[in-house]
């Protein structure tokens, strides 16, 4: 069984099935759709040069009956110079066409394109060193990689926009993803989605920072916002995997209140933190 069915495409954002054609960027291994890659001219990753890659599968049975993946070029080649299909967009090309008809990308003879994608391969190699220290340390924090159809139950409100970024973590094996809410009021909005330890380990750390004062404090105090908003949302889909997990023993009523408990938002408590944290620092500081 192809490794990306169940998977989300980051295009179109369908999950994968055994009846479609799947390619990869050759930078990224990125999986698409082959229709999507050639609708996008390209990697859906921002900043990726990959070319399309088509997958071939094969069963192992001397190992175990999981299949064995080889990823080959899908780019077919006539002859010795000219290729058959745009190594950017995956369009048909014809014979002696200097440019694509679809996307516009210079037709490379198949010998070069190797060493025209060396720059890019060296900035994914570099790169891939750096995001390497980020997962070591996010080992502990390990997420499924599926969305449970349960997620929504328990997201609220902004459901579609969660959903959507969770897919987008999960299909492209990342951490990392903006929310400018959990930057800009980053203790509430954890409190806000019912992660109240969190949120009020970053009051206190704002706290202490502010009885503290000063620039270095303040720039520490920045730090630890930036820092809350590009992590986020994966803590927060761990977070309600978490919940998830906890609830699937559960039935009936007692799954209902659990529900009920663990999901949806809570606006007071954060209002109520917000409340007492000014007028804390009112009477200390003022």
């Amino acid at each position: 069984m192809n490794k990306y069915i169940g998977k989300i495409c980051p295009y179109c954002k369908s999950p994968f099935t055994e009846n479609d054609e799947i390619v990869v960027c050759s930078d990224c291994d990125m999986p698409h759709h082959k229709d999507c890659w050639i609708e996008n001219k390209g990697c859906t990753t921002f900043g990726c040069q990959g070319t399309i890659q088509g997958i071939d599968f094969e069963v192992d049975t001397s190992i175990s009956s999981a299949p064995k993946y080889e990823v080959r070029d899908a780019v077919s080649v006539k002859d010795s110079e000219q290729p058959a299909f745009c190594s950017k967009c995956g369009a048909q090309l014809t014979e002696g066409m200097a440019f694509c008809s679809k996307c516009g990308a210079q037709v490379v003879a198949s010998q070069q394109n190797a060493s025209q994608n060396t720059y890019s391969q060296r900035v994914t190699e570099v790169t891939s060193k750096l995001s390497s220290e980020i997962k070591t340390v996010m080992n502990d924090y390990k997420t499924n990689d599926y969305l449970d159809p349960e997620l929504g139950d328990y997201i609220g409100s902004k459901k579609e926009y969660y959903l959507n970024e969770f897919s987008t973590l999960k299909s492209q094996n990342k951490y990392n993803s903006w929310n400018t809410f959990a930057f800009l009021i980053s203790p509430f909005w954890c409190m806000y989605r019912k992660m109240y330890i969190p949120g009020a380990v970053i009051l206190g750390i704002d706290f202490i920072l502010a009885i503290i004062g000063g620039a270095v404090s303040g720039i520490l105090a920045i730090a630890v916002a930036v820092l809350v908003g590009i992590f986020a949302n994966y803590f927060y889909m761990y977070d309600l995997e978490q919940r998830i997990a906890k609830g699937k023993s559960l039935s009936g009523t007692q799954k209902a209140a659990y529900l009920e408990q663990k999901g949806d938002t809570n606006a007071t408590i954060p209002a109520v933190a917000a409340v007492i944290y000014v007028l804390v620092c009112v009477i200390l500081f003022v």
